[in-house]
This record gives structure tokens, C-alpha cells and sequence, in this order.
């Protein structure tokens, strides 16, 4: 078989098994997952010589109820990261602009943000495993593909959404400015895991919001910011696994024949 555009295959290998796979019975929750095992993988490849705890929630009762808290939860020195995932696409009709199209995806994204600041709440309270060091927090909702919250529109949209359902749960929309939230896709955590790692959790994150760079794109504000920091290679630490399924001819490869990264700046 000859393939002449190799990164196509890929993404059939990837991104395109979604839609063979998403009418499966259950294939939300088990795909919900295997999301949430993959952003582990990447942050254990990225802090695998320190300098940070990663700590994975288990569930919890509170009342008659099982809480499941956070995906993953990452303290550093100075800063504790907790982490949301989330599978949930922005749909096509967001994607062309209908006005409440987008909002109603933006409301679910909010959700996420809500659904995170009361894992926080129920770790502060001594409810669940995690017992928070007194550092700062910081809520990270990581979603599978890109959304862009950049530029003032969706920001302002997202932030009200925010706003409204924490007053509509009970909660104060003070904590918005106590634990800032912050929402990126894979890709951009993938390429910004080496700066988190090295400015640490609370100078990355709150640095992000500070002037032009709330609208900025998260990679850009790296590059920007953390100038000399070298980007992870995710497609080589993961390339064992990329090789059960890709033929040797079509794995990318540079100029020196090693496996490529994720973004061509590294």
C-alpha cells in the first residue's frame, strides 16, 4: 500500500476512530476515560523527574452521595494545579458562528469550571483525599480539541457563564479571583507542560492573566513569555505505542530521521 500523504493516516489512526466509533453503546463514558488516562500519561511524561506531586482523586461519599473530585491534581512549590477533563467537541453550528449555538456550548465548558471549583470546595472542607497545602489554587479544565478562548467575545461569554452558575449552585463568584480558572485544550497543554514545569503553577497560570495575554493563545503566551524552553516530544515518548499501529513509513520523522514532535519549533 502506498500512502502519499502520511499525516492523513494518522489522523484516520486518531481523530477520525471517533466517528466510528461514537454511536457504540457506552462509548461516551469509556472514551471520557481514556481522555482523562492520556492527560496523566502527559503529565507524568512531563513532571517524571519532578519537581511536583501528581496526585490522582478517589472517590468520595458525601451525605448518601459518591463524589468523584478532580481528574488529576498537580503540586508544585508553589502552586496547586486541579484538573478537569473533558471530551465535549465544539459542535459545528458553534463553529459557524451561531450566535446561541455558541453560548450553549460555552454553558457547557462553564459547567466543567463550576463542576471543578466544587471539587476544590470538598477538598478544603477535608471531604476528600487531597488536603490543600494553603497555595495557591488554580481550576484547569483540559478539553480534547481546541475551543480558542481567545479574544474578548468568547472570554467575556465563558466568564459570565461562570458567573451564573456559581450563583445559580449556591457559590460565590468571588472564587473567580480566589482560584482563578483556566481552560486549554490537550494540544496546548501538551506544548506548554515544559514552561508549567519550569515557572511553576501559580507564576504560569496567573501570568496568563495579566494584561494582553488574557487574550492571547496559551502556546503564543509561552513562547512569548518563556523564551529558550524547550517543547516536550510527546510523539517520541509515546512512539512505542505509535508503532503497534503505524507502519514505519508513514511515523513522521525530521531531517535526522527521529520521530517528530508536536510542534515544529521544538
Amino acid at each position: 500500500m502506498y500512502c502519499p500523504v502520511p499525516d492523513l493516516l494518522l489522523r484516520r489512526f486518531s481523530t477520525g476512530l471517533y466517528y466510528d466509533l461514537v454511536k457504540v453503546a457506552d462509548f461516551g463514558s469509556a472514551f471520557g476515560t481514556a481522555f482523562e488516562a492520556y492527560v496523566g500519561e502527559v503529565i507524568a511524561v512531563g513532571y517524571q523527574d519532578g519537581p511536583a506531586t501528581v496526585l490522582k482523586e478517589t472517590p468520595y461519599h458525601v451525605g448518601g452521595d459518591i463524589h468523584h473530585g478532580p481528574d488529576w491534581i498537580v503540586c508544585d512549590a508553589g502552586g496547586n494545579l486541579v484538573i478537569e477533563c473533558k471530551t465535549k467537541r465544539l459542535t459545528q453550528a458553534a463553529r459557524q458562528g451561531g450566535d446561541v449555538a455558541l453560548r450553549a456550548e460555552v454553558d457547557k465548558i462553564a459547567e466543567a469550571v463550576v463542576q471543578n471549583y466544587k471539587n476544590i470546595l470538598d477538598a478544603q472542607q477535608g471531604l476528600s483525599s487531597w488536603r490543600p497545602n494553603g497555595n495557591p489554587i488554580i481550576s484547569l479544565v483540559i478539553t480534547l480539541e481546541d475551543w480558542f478562548f481567545l479574544g474578548p467575545l468568547l472570554n467575556e461569554l465563558l466568564e459570565q457563564s461562570v458567573r451564573s452558575q456559581l450563583l445559580e449552585a449556591g457559590l460565590d463568584a468571588q472564587l473567580m479571583e480566589t482560584m482563578p480558572y483556566a481552560v486549554m485544550s490537550c494540544r496546548e497543554f501538551e506544548l506548554c507542560i515544559g514552561a508549567l514545569r519550569a515557572g511553576g503553577v501559580a507564576k504560569f497560570f496567573q501570568g496568563k492573566r495579566k494584561g494582553e495575554y488574557l487574550h492571547w493563545m496559551w502556546p503564543e503566551y509561552m513562547h512569548h513569555e518563556y523564551k529558550g524552553i524547550k517543547l516536550i516530544n510527546f510523539q517520541k515518548a509515546f512512539e512505542a505505542d505509535w508503532r503497534k499501529v503505524i507502519p514505519e513509513a508513514a511515523m513522521p520523522k525530521d531531517s535526522e530521521g527521529d520521530v517528530t514532535a508536536n510542534d515544529e519549533r521544538t
